[in-house]
């Protein structure tokens, strides 16, 4: 008697075991499946936000890219990216209109450091800074990296201080505000350079520290500019066959003729809306 009911007791006790075994297995289950569903809600929210977001950007881009420029009661310039147009207006009247180059829309990756370069116009309110006669363009180190890359040969950054050797035994150093040359013999020349002359020495093309001679050219940008800040400016060019395209790095570009006439009616504080 005591045996049988010695077996009962373990029986009851596997029962419990088993039961508890499931219980257990069916909260686990339904925790997966809670769990499941929080992370698929979260994903949701997460997707839901980022697609609302990225409608919002895109309306806002198209409502800046086709919205007509706004009245205004002092002049104000328009430039068109897609039209390749510019128009001095006031009041909604057209006092001055013009053909512009704009920005490529290309993209330079100097290789090595993964410095990148994107060669946009910008588009929106801009403000005329300032306004220069016959303007110096200093070269971005962009121009280099694509000059060296048309011309097939090295770059080497010369900086203050630093010094080059070439295969002649002559060394290039900066000497005040020029990039020197000296021979063996003492014998020293001052080496210039331009658009698309730029500095080639033994196979390298040397970019010149900022502040040297050598790292202004004259005429590229015409002879007048209207500086819009960042380095971005409507200003005359040595190309006038790239007017009406998109090649420019980002500034844009007019007729010389164009400019000159321009500038004499713009005023510094001007609005510019570039769409």
């Amino acid at each position: 008697m005591m045996k049988r009911t010695h077996i009962y007791i373990i029986i009851v006790i596997l029962l419990c075991l088993s039961a508890l075994a499931l219980i257990n297995n069916a909260i686990y289950l339904s925790m997966q499946r809670n769990i499941a569903y929080l992370i698929f809600q979260n994903k949701m929210e997460v997707y839901e936000g980022a697609s609302r977001q990225l409608e919002s950007t895109s309306q806002m881009l198209s409502a800046v890219q086709t919205a007509p420029e706004p009245w205004n009661h002092g002049p104000y310039l328009v430039v068109s990216i897609a039209e390749h147009y510019l128009w001095y207006k006031q009041e909604g009247k057209v006092i001055f209109k013009a053909p512009v180059a704009t920005g490529s829309e290309k993209t330079l990756v100097r290789l090595g450091n993964q410095q990148t370069w994107r060669f946009d116009t910008p588009r929106g309110r801009m403000v005329v800074q300032d306004k220069q006669e016959d303007p110096i363009w200093v070269p971005p180190d962009w121009h280099y990296v694509e000059q060296s890359r048309l011309k097939g040969v090295t770059l080497f950054h010369l900086d203050y201080g630093k010094t080059l050797t070439l295969s002649d035994a002559s060394v290039v150093s900066v000497v005040g505000y020029n990039v020197v040359r000296r021979q063996p013999n003492g014998a020293t020349q001052i080496l210039t350079a331009s658009e698309k002359k730029e500095i080639i020495l033994d196979g390298m093309l040397v970019i010149p520290p900022l502040g040297t001679t050598a790292r202004r050219y004259k005429g590229v940008l015409g002879p007048y500019s209207l500086e819009l800040g960042d380095g971005y400016a409507i200003h005359g060019t040595d190309q006038p066959e790239s007017i009406g395209h998109s090649v420019s790095h980002g500034c844009v570009r007019m007729y010389n003729e164009d400019i000159t006439k321009l500038f004499k009616l713009v005023k510094i504080g001007t609005p510019v809306y570039i769409y």
